[in-house]
């Protein structure tokens, strides 16, 4: 099953920008705390390190690792939602992945041509957005990802006022 993640980018170079100040941090430390009247310089070198050590290795563990990512599955999803005027409707949408951070959505809401709207579509976070073109006007929703796979969101369309509400939930 194809999966679109999400980036974690600017997390690693986070990460890496955080290894180097700890190093700059534990090499001032030594100096620092070097005491010539304390003896055996290099235990005491030693300990510093391994502390310096520990706790970096601690915070790599608190945050080196993540929670998983929210996901988008490709595939196909039941649809339910509120109309602008709060006439509830439903049908599906499928989900087809273009990259790895993009995607296609085609939804099926009814029998009708009109009922039939498609779009582009990507993941950033946990926020899941699509731009799309119904009929002769052009749509946005934004839904957030949720931890069973469901998608919750807001759609508008130009040209009406307010907005509608929508769910996605994996066949």
């Amino acid at each position: 099953m194809a999966v679109l993640p999400r980036s974690f980018g600017g997390y690693r170079a986070w990460l890496a920008a955080d290894a180097r100040a700890v190093a700059r941090s534990l090499t001032t430390s030594v100096i620092r705390d070097y005491d010539p009247r304390a003896g055996n310089l290099a235990g005491r070198i030693w300990g510093i390190i391994m502390k310096k050590f520990l706790a970096f290795a601690l915070l790599g563990a608190a945050v080196g690792w993540p929670a998983q990512a929210q996901t988008v599955n490709a595939g196909t999803y039941d649809v339910e939602g509120t109309n602008l005027d709060g006439s509830k409707y439903g049908g599906t949408a499928t989900i087809t992945l273009t990259s790895e951070t993009t995607c296609v959505i085609e939804w099926k809401t009814g029998n009708s041509k009109k009922a039939t709207s498609s779009g582009i579509c990507m993941l950033y976070d946990n926020a899941f957005s699509a731009a799309y073109v119904m009929g002769k006007a052009v749509g946005l929703v934004v839904y957030e990802v949720k931890d069973d796979g469901s998608l919750e969101g807001a759609w508008t369309i130009s040209g009406q006022d307010g907005s509608g509400t929508e769910t996605l939930t994996p066949q």
